[in-house]
């Protein structure tokens, strides 16, 4: 007997949500090592990809309020992972950008996570690494669909 549609989606769901937390779990052993907290390594990460950026822009690709990244961000100027310089035609524009440690932190980190995720799909066939991200990318393109949508 096959299954409904709508079972298969509420165990993917469900799947979905128990292998985030696993994930979360499994990655919180070099997440704990850096000193940082998951936040302000996930602030890193997107500005790395993105720099420099402005603060605003910074919200928009997080999906968080201004407030809540501006918050992160002091914290990480603090601690000597970001800088900010202020645009020349516009003082009051800021863009953020890496500091050197930060980009130290930032390359250390994504190593740490690469080798942990290559472990945790390391039972996965060429074929079944290429499934899932297939599927992944056409669930992240309806996503980005959506929440241009929504703004």
């Amino acid at each position: 007997m096959q299954r409904s549609r709508k079972s298969t989606i509420q165990d993917v769901f469900e799947t979905l949500e128990l292998t985030k937390r696993a994930m979360f779990a499994h990655l919180y052993h070099s997440i704990s090592e850096s000193g940082l907290s998951p936040a302000s390594i996930r602030t890193l990460f997107v500005i790395s990809h993105s720099q420099p950026v402005q603060p605003k822009d910074l919200a928009g690709k997080m999906y968080l309020t201004p407030g809540a990244v501006t918050q992160s961000i002091d914290a990480l100027v603090r601690e000597g992972y970001l800088t900010r310089t202020h645009d020349e035609n516009d003082r009051r524009s800021t863009f953020i950008s890496l500091t050197a440690k930060g980009e130290e932190k930032v390359t250390k980190l994504q190593a740490a996570h690469q080798e942990r995720f290559t472990r945790m799909v390391s039972e996965l066939s060429d074929e079944e690494l290429e499934s899932f991200l297939h599927v992944q990318q056409k669930m992240l393109h309806y996503l980005e669909r959506e929440n241009k949508e929504m703004k």
